[in-house]
């Protein structure tokens, strides 16, 4: 008798273990079933610049974390038109201080072709809206592209304003900060806002709306000077070049001669380097003669004295030497140079 009660009670385990085995496995399969309808795990595209002309997209897989995707990067959109005009206009952002107020220099060159607008340094943050509005003036819609090219808060300091007023679809800078504090909350304010950001120096190129933009300094590696490490670009459409030389002094233009002087020869317009003042023009000799641009732009204020970086009269009187003509924004105000494809000219505006 015992031993068929034993018997009853093991069967009686076994049936029972067997059923939440079972029920256990069942459960199992349905929150598998559940968790697949209820996220989604369809790849997604995810557009990673790899350099300058060109894009690819990976596929990843979207977990439970991913569920917040942010947008694919998009970068420039515009209308291509390779004929049209090209503008280039040296907006006038210098200030003279009158009395007691403190004279300020800058640069802010805006670029519009058809349906493109870009904008090199931005002037100084004294200046306020100036650039902005006088961009947005000109019917931009928006900035294909932000270069800054130099630690200078009278180059970089009106990049807040524009980037409040003005949406800016690509940015691009040297990656060098040298631990300029104010500086680097400027570009991480834009790496928040703008969907793509490139960090470009000797050696990259991007063609935008057929206009060849290529950056020529800084090297690799820096000088470590905020000045030599700025970017110098050279841009190319049809029959036209420009030098943009920012801030670079005697070191960056001596390499720049060493190691790149097919780049630099003839260009048909120039910036004056550091504003044109004597500390950033000192033993510009060998540089002039062996770029020979057919013009000279150079930017700023009208002070010249020695607390704003010395005397532009030496840098002038060569320029009358060696026969280069030279036009000044704090003289003439905002200057305009309009190439149609097949000549330029070169003037003031309001």
């Amino acid at each position: 008798m015992k031993l068929v009660i034993l018997s009853i009670i093991v069967i009686t385990l076994l049936f029972f273990g067997c059923i939440d085995l079972g029920g256990g496995q069942k459960s199992n399969d349905t929150a598998t079933n559940t968790g697949i309808q209820g996220n989604n795990t369809k790849p997604k595209n995810t557009s990673i610049i790899l350099d300058d002309q060109q894009n690819t997209s990976i596929a990843t897989n979207t977990t439970t974390q991913q569920q917040n995707n942010t947008p694919p990067k998009i970068g420039m959109d515009y209308s291509t038109d390779l004929n049209a005009s090209l503008a280039v206009y040296f907006i006038n952002v210098g200030k003279t201080g009158v009395n007691d107020e403190a004279s300020v220099q800058g640069e802010a060159i805006y670029i519009k072709k058809g349906d493109v607008d870009i904008l090199i340094d931005t002037g100084s943050g004294v200046i306020g809206g100036t650039v902005a509005d006088y961009v947005k003036n000109r019917n931009a819609d928006d900035l294909e592209l932000l270069i800054s090219t130099s630690v200078d808060e009278r180059r970089y300091g009106g990049i807040q304003t524009v980037l409040d007023k003005i949406k800016i679809e690509e940015f691009w800078w040297s990656g060098y900060d040298l631990d300029n504090q104010s500086y680097k909350k400027v570009v991480k304010n834009v790496q928040d806002k703008v969907s793509v950001v490139n960090t470009v120096g000797k050696g990259f190129t991007k063609t935008i709306n057929g206009i060849k933009f290529e950056v020529l300094n800084p090297k690799t590696p820096p000088f470590v000077d905020q000045n030599n490490d700025a970017i110098v670009l050279r841009i190319e459409d049809r029959n036209f070049t420009m030098l943009f030389t920012s801030n670079i002094q005697t070191g960056a233009r001596d390499k720049l001669l060493n190691e790149q002087l097919d780049k630099l020869t003839n260009a048909t317009v120039m910036t004056a380097p550091y504003y044109g003042l004597g500390s950033g023009t000192s033993n510009i000799q060998l540089f002039l003669t062996k770029t020979k641009p057919n013009e000279i732009v150079i930017c700023g204020s009208s002070d010249d004295s020695e607390a704003q970086g010395g005397s532009r009269s030496a840098f002038k009187n060569l320029l009358v030497l060696y026969n280069i003509p030279y036009t000044e924004t704090y003289v003439n105000g905002t200057v305009r140079i309009l190439y149609d494809g097949n000549s330029y000219v070169i003037n003031a505006v309001p």
